[in-house]
């Protein structure tokens, strides 16, 4: 869907909200991919690494 809205219908857009179920880390990487800005809300027991790989997960 995401790729249909950029490449087909060339919608313009800058940011994304999703929901956490949809928040998975390939899809992440895609709207990372495109220069867009994405929110979601993380679960409580979520890890995470801003750190690009420097530190494990925290």
């Amino acid at each position: 869907m995401l790729d249909d809205l950029v490449n087909s219908k060339q919608i313009s857009f800058t940011q994304v909200l999703m929901d956490s179920g949809y928040a998975s880390q390939k899809l992440r990487a895609i709207i990372d991919s495109l220069g867009k800005i994405y929110y979601f809300q993380m679960k409580k027991k979520s890890l995470v690494d801003d750190t690009g790989g420097v530190s494990k997960y925290k």
